[in-house]
């Protein structure tokens, strides 16, 4: 299954296109707002994605300012735009908390972005060197880097949990 995982922003996105019979990252960026609209359309063949999860934003109790309810009005958006074009069925939403807890076995983890980090390069490297690569030997996560990272999480969590409640997405 290929995997679109976007961690939306208020004005940028970060994506990843993940395999997830090959454990593949397939592509990946962070790209404007309105240019992710335009990923979501390519036809089947360039952008092969099964289904798409949209890190889903969450209140924590605490005040926020405009661009966290940009990012959300940009989420909405992404989900109506990949709805209309694909089977509403493939499109999924996960919560930050349910990625920390599938990765790191909490959901309230302190230093949780780095904790995540390296979480992944344990299952992609194992070490963040062979992960991430060097000057000479590319890895698997190597320009991977900040909101891909976290949409790479997006995508590694919801490929498991699917296969753990063994969820049928299509």
């Amino acid at each position: 299954m290929t995997i679109l995982a976007i961690d939306p922003g208020n004005t940028q996105s970060a994506f990843v296109l993940f395999d997830s019979d090959t454990r593949d990252v397939c592509d990946h960026g962070k790209i404007d707002n309105e240019k992710m609209f335009a990923l979501i359309d390519r036809n089947t063949d360039e952008l092969p994605a099964d289904a798409c999860v949209i890190e889903k934003v969450e209140g924590y109790g605490m005040p926020v300012g405009a661009e966290v309810f940009e990012t959300v009005h940009w989420s909405g958006r992404f989900a109506q735009h990949w709805i209309a074009r694909r089977d509403e069925s493939s499109l999924h939403r996960l919560p930050r908390k349910a990625v920390k807890k599938y990765l790191l076995g909490k959901s309230n983890a302190k230093g949780a972005d780095s904790m995540i980090r390296r979480a992944l390069c344990e299952m992609f490297g194992p070490t963040e060197e062979l992960a991430f690569g060097t000057r000479l030997k590319r890895g698997p996560l190597t320009g991977i880097v900040r909101d891909q990272l976290a949409a790479l999480a997006v995508a590694v969590a919801f490929d498991g949990l699917r296969k753990q409640s063994g969820m049928v997405l299509f």
